[in-house]
């Protein structure tokens, strides 16, 4: 079991304990979980290896191993490496996400049922983190977008024009280069909070607070690999084999938006809510 999950053990049994409690003093408030438990099938990848077939793969950790290039194909289980994969477990097997190689945009999706209170996110890489990336949301069933960070080992270089971190407005987007250098080439991890703890918040509940928290869609935007030098231009298939995207565990921390109307949240399958219905979906 990883850290991660250790720690999503002790945040579940937090809140076990007080689940049903929220609403003794009139109002309810949900407590904070990770919103893609019970969520998989709203959660794509515009890219997973072996859909079309077996495809060959080489990690780099493994060079020097007697082993160290494998197959993935989505017809055979052990093999497969679905965005599922990264919803967490408490399974010692372990599995990831990995993107076809040598393909350098990939996005990853969340598509909510009903309006969310977004807080953070976190994700461990099985390979490599990426060059460079981005993290944006949508308030509207993903008619309009809006970013909220960028990553980037050079920001300079992958996005110009943007700041970079840290923030000195709550809700400025900024190029953050903490998370993206090519070491560790596994087990990297990058963070992103919606609210930086080293920014002072006058009055959390402000409506530019509140907007800054709230989401229907999320979206991971993958836009550089790290090569290590080699050019992906080049069509060796030990050259491309060793490149692409592999995510071991995204956490997705958040509540449901209730109103005051509800302590829990669970997910519904195959529908949105408007304000008003979300709160009759609510338990209390």
């Amino acid at each position: 079991m990883t850290a991660v999950g250790l720690l999503l053990v002790a945040l579940c049994l937090g809140a076990t304990q007080v689940h049903g409690q929220g609403c003794a003093g009139g109002s309810c408030f949900p407590s904070t979980g990770n919103l893609l438990v019970g969520r998989g099938h709203m959660l794509n990848a515009s890219s997973t290896c072996g859909e079309f077939g077996p495809e060959p793969y080489c990690i780099v950790s493994h060079l020097k191993d007697l082993k160290k290039c494998f197959t993935c194909d989505s017809e055979v289980d052990s093999q497969a490496h679905p965005i599922q994969n990264v919803i967490t477990t408490f399974d010692d097997d372990e599995t990831w996400w990995q993107s076809e190689h040598g393909r350098q945009n990939v996005v990853v999706q969340l598509d909510l049922e009903a309006e969310f209170q977004f807080t953070h996110t976190i994700m461990i890489f099985k390979t490599f983190r990426p060059a460079a990336m981005f993290i944006e949301r949508s308030m509207d069933f993903g008619e309009n977008w809006a970013i909220y960070r960028y990553f980037a080992s050079d920001c300079e270089r992958s996005y110009p024009g943007v700041a970079i971190w840290p923030p000195k407005q709550v809700d400025e987007v900024v190029c953050d280069s903490r998370y993206s250098a090519i070491e560790p080439s596994e087990g990297g991890e990058v963070i992103f909070r919606v609210l930086e703890p080293f920014i002072a918040i006058d009055d959390p509940y402000a409506p530019r607070i509140q907007n800054l928290l709230k989401i229907t869609n999320l979206r991971y935007n993958f836009t550089e690999l790290h090569t290590l030098g080699d050019d992906l231009l080049d069509n060796r298939r030990d050259i491309k084999n060793k490149y692409y995207y592999s995510l071991k565990e995204l956490i997705v921390r958040g509540n449901c938006f209730c109103y005051g109307h509800a302590d829990s949240c669970s997910p519904i399958e195959g529908v949105r809510r408007t304000d008003e219905e979300t709160s009759k979906i609510m338990v209390c």
